[in-house]
């Protein structure tokens, strides 16, 4: 049994926030989200609105509505990995002790 626990701990050895399943199922619902306003930007568009007529019926700004047309789609949200600059100057004395 305590080789099985030791096998995950090597695949995964830092639980991080970024795998929990809470965090997943609310970043799936986001993207859920503007893909249905993306949708309905585009069913308005397809009918003759102007972006500027656009925007007001779906609470997006006019410039949102503009990028999201040019770009052909609503973004995809990535999150760089954190990364601490406040240690670095640090980070030598800190892996000395």
């Amino acid at each position: 049994m305590m080789a099985e626990m030791s096998g995950d701990d090597n695949a995964n050895p830092e639980p991080s926030v970024e795998t929990s399943p809470k965090l997943d199922g609310l970043r799936r619902s986001r993207r859920n989200q503007r893909s249905e306003l993306y949708a309905e930007v585009l069913e308005l568009r397809s009918t003759g609105m102007s972006p500027r007529q656009i925007a007001p019926r779906t609470g997006m700004s006019v410039r949102t509505v503009e990028r999201w047309l040019a770009a052909g789609g609503e973004p995809e949200h990535r999150r760089p990995p954190a990364r601490s600059v406040l240690m670095d100057p640090f980070q030598e004395y800190l892996e000395g002790r």
